[in-house]
């Protein structure tokens, strides 16, 4: 059975991987500005079936916390509005990783495919919307989406 991943297995999760205290809470799906979105793809079709979305906040102090990047180079990617690509690939290998949130709650097996602009990159349904904030860094916002197929056919119709 399918189920919705929790701020806990979000918590967890981050933690675990950045080796720092992670706060997480719920937010309202509007509480989300997306800038970057990794796109998910099931093995057994590679359709787009899930989405990961930060905004800036939580892509600069993700991927700058993944490597000890100092905290003042993502704030000053936040006040760019433009992630750097070293912050860049730190936050495809967390959204990489991040792919176990879906495969943990019992989704299809999906594989992280890309990390692409998040607006207008899939007609996402919002299943779980996240204030992330690192300890040592700062907070951003996170949504975890899915494409259904009522959400593919307006993708094309």
């Amino acid at each position: 059975m399918r189920t919705t991943p929790t701020p806990d297995a979000v918590r967890t999760l981050l933690a675990g991987l950045l080796g720092r205290q992670v706060t997480v809470s719920d937010l309202a799906a509007s509480e989300c500005a997306g800038a970057l979105a990794g796109r998910y793809v099931t093995s057994a079709d590679g359709e787009v079936a899930a989405g990961f979305v930060c905004d800036l906040g939580a892509a600069a102090y993700l991927g700058a916390a993944l490597t000890l990047v100092p905290r003042t180079q993502a704030e000053e990617c936040i006040a760019n509005g433009q992630i750097s690509d070293t912050l860049g690939e730190n936050l495809t290998e967390v959204l990489n990783i991040a792919s176990r949130l879906f495969n943990d709650a019992g989704w299809q097996h999906l594989r992280l495919v890309d990390v692409v602009d998040a607006v207008g990159a899939e007609p996402w349904r919002a299943v779980g919307t996240f204030s992330v904030e690192v300890e040592g860094y700062g907070a951003g916002a996170v949504q975890l989406v899915e494409v259904t197929p009522a959400n593919q056919a307006v993708r094309s119709g």
